[in-house]
């Protein structure tokens, strides 16, 4: 059974080839690089991810593929059946998506990071000592909510000041929060909102304001294993990583603070 399960995600040729060797009395073994997962993450953590996985890989000899994107973006292709393993979701909403979806249970989701979310522009700061309203007279980058939950956090933290109606239809709409602050670095706008750990990445750029905790929805980061994994002792062990002190102390390096210990 463990060897049919093997067999079935390799590549159709080796399969066959496979097939070829056992039905001559050979044994068919498979190499060490196809012991391999496949991680889906959010695009903010590009950086940390690049330190996790080298470290797992060189540990285990397990190679681990990341697909970056905006959250929301990631579920969807997930639900339409992309081949991931493990999937690391900022906020709970794409997630959610995958529950709805059964391609995730719930006992296997776990809360990891969290972070915050900025309104930046680029230097020099134009705009210190003001607050949101200067959203109103600028041109302001957002990732697009219908794709990354950092557009979702930006439009509720400028909604509970009751100014999204006024700037919805100006807003540029990124695919992520990477990409609006590229906005700004290129000077295609002149202010956006990323999270706070974005910051970190960029000497271009400087705060104008954090929005408050109240006026979104919690920056949760969660860990999850794919139902339809077909090497979980490989997801897991990488989930398990995640738990290291290794682990830990890159994503504070970054500026995440690690909320709990994922399994």
């Amino acid at each position: 059974m463990h060897l049919f399960s093997s067999v079935i995600v390799l590549p159709a040729v080796a399969v066959v080839l496979c097939v070829l060797v056992m039905s001559t009395g050979g044994a068919c073994s498979f190499r060490d690089d196809m012991q391999s997962i496949t991680v889906f993450a959010a695009s903010s953590l590009k950086e940390p991810l690049k330190h996790i996985t080298g470290e797992y890989q060189a540990q285990t000899k397990v190679k681990v593929y990341v697909s970056l994107g905006g959250s929301l973006s990631l579920a969807n292709q997930i639900t339409r059946g992309a081949p991931a393993d493990v999937f690391i979701s900022a906020g709970t909403v794409p997630t959610d998506i995958l529950l709805v979806d059964g391609v995730v249970e719930p006992r296997d989701v776990n809360p990891w990071l969290t972070n915050e979310l900025l309104l930046v522009t680029g230097k020099p700061n134009r705009f210190k000592d003001k607050g949101i309203e200067v959203v109103l007279e600028n041109t302001v980058a957002i990732a697009d909510p219908a794709l990354a939950p950092a557009g979702r956090y930006a439009q509720q933290c400028i909604s509970s000041f009751g100014m999204w109606d006024q700037i919805e239809y100006s807003v540029i709409r990124s695919p992520n929060a990477r990409a609006a602050l590229a906005s700004v670095e290129t000077g295609s706008a002149d202010m956006a909102f990323i999270y706070r750990t974005d910051l970190h990445l960029s000497s271009a750029v400087e705060k104008i304001l954090q929005c408050p905790e109240e006026s979104h929805s919690p920056i949760e980061y969660l860990v999850s294993l794919v139902s339809d994994d077909s090497q979980p002792e490989h997801s897991v062990g990488f989930i398990d990583f995640l738990d290291s002190e290794y682990s830990k102390a890159i994503m504070e390096k970054y500026g995440f603070t690690v909320i709990k210990q994922s399994k």
